[in-house]
């Protein structure tokens, strides 16, 4: 049976739906065409069904979550992006348990917790995105991840099943979660924080500011790729790094040193302030933004024998990631 989307759109009213709706908007690059579908869940029964959908009619499917890690090809996603509405940000804090719905904002989940003398999400202050995105990806910084503090998760599988996974059952590993041995979609997130002076909680966050001082502002998708582990090589190449095997190396110097830092593409730019971010300067495409990342990549493979893995999501090509 054909799909008729303004007859899905009157039968759940606490949702919505569109065709060929731009994402470039919905990302924090702000790169990116058009989803064939962009529907946004008011309720686990819609999100249920708005999956079956995406079965039946043999959709690829995108969860999108704060837009930030993921970067959309310029000819869109063909197939259903869905996305939480506000019935998933909702918040509840008792004792040091904060119970949020995974569309809930970093910035909003660290400023809750701070108002209630909680510590444990100072990393996460100045990420965008949501909680369902930094919990799938495990964002962090040098202070540490928010997997240090995800005590359950609730997911709806693709059937529509809801499952609750302990702390038990997760495992974070560095920029990555394994989070369900079958693909699904993170609808709340359970944080076990502790409770602490304002005095220590303000002097954390400031410390994790410090440490993002030298990213740059403006439009991008975070930090290109990951902090790779140091290559055999990589002493010969810079001795003044004095790493030891098996730590981890700024994939933005490792760029730096490749010559490719304000490498510029159209509206798209190496950041001049760090080589690991790339930068919107203003129209740009994504097909730039994504030269300018396979460029980096094989300097550093050339250079160094390294492969350096990317951080952000691209749905557009086969094999992309989830945020």
């Amino acid at each position: 049976m054909a799909f008729d989307p303004g007859e899905w759109a009157r039968a759940h009213p606490q949702s919505s739906l569109r065709l060929r709706a731009p994402l470039a908007p919905l990302t924090t690059m702000g790169v990116g065409g058009p989803a064939r579908i962009l529907a946004e869940a008011g309720n686990e029964e819609d999100l249920r069904e708005l999956l079956a959908l995406s079965q039946t009619q043999k959709w690829p499917l995108f969860p999108l979550g704060g837009g930030s890690n993921v970067v959309f090809g310029d000819q869109g996603f063909p197939g259903l992006v869905v996305r939480l509405g506000a019935g998933f940000a909702k918040m509840t804090v008792t004792g040091s348990t904060l119970l949020a719905g995974a569309a809930t904002l970093t910035s909003s989940a660290l400023k809750l917790a701070q108002s209630q003398g909680l510590s444990g999400l100072e990393p996460l202050v100045g990420l965008p995105g949501s909680l369902g995105g930094a919990v799938s990806h495990n964002a962090g910084g040098r202070l540490g991840d928010i997997g240090q503090v995800v005590n359950r998760l609730r997911i709806m599988l693709l059937d529509g099943t809801i499952r609750d996974i302990p702390k038990a059952d997760l495992r974070f590993a560095y920029r990555k979660a394994q989070l369900s041995l079958e693909p699904g979609v993170i609808l709340a997130v359970e944080l076990t924080l502790r409770p602490e002076s304002k005095e220590i909680i303000e002097a954390r966050l400031a410390e994790s500011r410090a440490l993002r001082a030298n990213q740059p502002g403006g439009r991008s998708a975070g930090c290109v790729f990951k902090n790779p582990l140091q290559p055999p090589n990589l002493s010969e190449a810079d001795p003044t790094w004095g790493l030891r095997a098996g730590e981890l190396v700024s994939a933005g110097r490792l760029i730096d040193l490749c010559g490719l830092r304000g490498r510029r593409l159209g509206g798209a730019q190496i950041s001049p302030q760090h080589a690991n971010f790339i930068v919107n300067q203003g129209g740009a495409r994504a097909t730039e933004v994504l030269a300018l990342l396979d460029e980096a990549q094989r300097a550093v493979r050339r250079r160094f024998g390294l492969e350096l893995e990317p951080e952000i999501a691209r749905p557009a090509v086969p094999g992309g990631g989830d945020d």
